[in-house]
């Protein structure tokens, strides 16, 4: 239109899907504007009609390439893009110059800043690995150049992906666990989440048995009504993302995530009764594997075993049902048997003051108010025991909140089960045996907010971790009154950005001045 290119819907819908590869080019300061959903490749509902028509794995099906620079954008709130099984996104920005995906609203500043659900969001489809499907016993879950992944007799492995109904299904899963389903990097997804149904919502960007093959780097969702950003299985590694105002989990794992995540900011909303829709649930929301196939696939060692390095986890410190979330605001929180490993990552709420009432102003119940907003929390019995078993791995970092560990219930500590080395313990001495620093209210830590991560040691608690986001230098840290916390913690930083490093200048939204619609909350 002079400005714009915009695609109706004759040209690509989800009923209309592209069926060749399309590049969409740097067209200035206009947008790509759809007018309805951007779905990549046919869509197959089973195994069987994908191989039957020349689709195995990624590449066999169309692709789509966006030049750095490119803006997509959606008119509608109900539309999203999704690529399927076999057909791949190269969407490779540079620092310089990122690709974003947001809705016309933005585009024409009718949206607020941390508004969501103005369009839908991403859906990235693999033929991958996922425990929702019944493979035979034998593959080696832990080194995915393995070829020996196979099904066990007459089943399929097409799962129908969540946040899609009616002629929008699309489904995920095979048995080709180093799939490539294509490259995003420096990409930039902003204002998602549409609701399809009630408590069926679309994520910032949803990873549906992505492969190894697959390159994910320098990624962010900003303001997203659901998961930042979910794995449901697949074996794809994510360098350097920023989950910022995500309303419910910033990072979540599922259905036996096998991948690695290195360098991740999360800065959740202020939760506050006077902005209640701006806050988020956990940080890291990691689920082993549910369903009737969770006995087998723990036996199996099918379950989810994420490695994250290198975390910072700011929390908002909200109580229960902010932003249409039932739990409150939280850090850590694995269930459904997930081996979790983490390592050099900074936990807190200590910018925020603890949470006293829900989202109608009610009071939270006393039993619960020391157990609110955790940094750290098992949810199940298999989690409870794999901890006491030393399956799980918490190292080298700080978790520093107003109520440290928490029970499903939040009533109380966990207690970890099992007959290994951590059986009989809370979650704050499985986190302090570990080799971490734990900082939580009975140390000193204020209820109110008032001992900020980036204080000079002086107040109660002497918590000196952060400058704003930036991790300071381990050198300079402080907690509990000690002022060298480098006989604690091994190397020179640990969260997942520091100043003198900083992957996320240039690209990001809403963290710098300049290229942000408001200041932060805790600045």
């Amino acid at each position: 239109d002079g400005e714009n290119c915009v695609y109706s819907e004759a040209f690509v819908d989800f009923s209309n899907p592209l069926t060749s590869s399309v590049t969409l080019s740097d067209i200035g300061d206009g947008a790509h504007i759809f007018a309805g959903s951007l779905f990549v490749g046919e869509n197959y509902a089973t195994l069987a009609a994908a191989e039957a028509a020349g689709i195995e794995r990624g590449g066999d099906g169309p692709i789509l390439t966006i030049r750095p620079g490119v803006t997509v954008a959606l008119q509608n709130s109900e539309d999203f893009i999704a690529i399927m099984r076999g057909s791949r996104i190269e969407a490779q920005g540079t620092q310089d110059a990122p690709i974003t995906f947001t809705s016309e609203d933005d585009l024409r500043g009718l949206v607020t800043p941390e508004q969501v659900q103005t369009w839908g969001g991403m859906i990235i489809n693999g033929f991958g690995f996922t425990n929702s499907c019944a493979y035979a016993a034998g593959f080696n879950i832990d080194d995915y150049s393995a070829a020996d992944l196979e099904l066990e007799p007459a089943a399929d492995c097409s799962i129908l992906q969540e946040g899609a109904e009616g002629a929008r299904e699309n489904h995920y899963g095979g048995t080709v666990p180093n799939d490539n389903s294509g490259t995003l990097s420096y990409v930039v997804v902003k204002h998602a989440g549409f609701e399809v149904l009630e408590g069926n919502e679309l994520n910032g960007i949803t990873f549906g048995a992505v492969g190894s093959g697959t390159t994910l780097e320098n990624l962010q969702v900003y303001a997203n009504k659901d998961d930042g950003v979910e794995f449901f299985g697949g074996s794809a590694d994510l360098t350097n993302y920023v989950g910022l105002y995500v309303q419910d989990d910033s990072i979540d794992l599922d259905q036996g995530y096998h991948g690695t995540i290195t360098n991740a900011l999360v800065i959740q909303g202020d939760g506050s009764l006077d902005n209640p829709f701006a806050s988020g649930q956990h940080c890291v929301e990691s689920d082993g594997s549910g369903g009737s196939r969770k006995a087998t696939n723990i036996a199996n060692g099918y379950t989810t075993k994420a490695t994250i390095t290198n975390l910072t986890c700011i929390l908002s410190a909200k109580g229960p049902g902010f932003s249409g979330q039932g739990s409150p605001s939280a850090g850590i929180n694995a269930e459904e048997g997930h081996r979790i490993q983490l390592e050099n990552a900074i936990v807190t709420t200590a910018y925020a003051s603890d949470a006293t009432v829900d989202s109608d102003g009610l009071a939270i119940p006393v039993a619960n108010i020391d157990f609110t907003n955790y940094c750290f929390q098992l949810e199940d019995s298999e989690d409870l025991e794999q901890a006491g078993n030393e399956l799980l791995s918490l190292t080298n970092s700080i978790f520093a909140c107003h109520d440290g560990s928490a029970n499903k219930a939040l009533d109380s500590d966990i207690t970890l089960t099992g007959t290994g080395a951590f059986a009989g313990d809370t979650g704050k001495e499985f986190l302090q045996k570990q080799g971490n620093v734990v900082v939580f209210a009975a140390e000193g830590l204020s209820d109110n907010g008032t001992t900020p991560p980036n204080g000079d040691g002086s107040l109660a608690g002497g918590l000196t971790i952060l400058d704003g986001f930036y991790s300071l230098a381990i050198a300079d840290m402080s907690a509990n009154a000690d002022t060298d916390l480098t006989d604690d913690l091994t190397g020179t930083f640990i969260g997942g950005v520091n100043a003198s490093d900083d992957w996320t200048a240039d690209w990001t939204y809403g963290l710098h001045d300049g290229n942000r619609g408001q200041a932060l909350w805790f600045e």
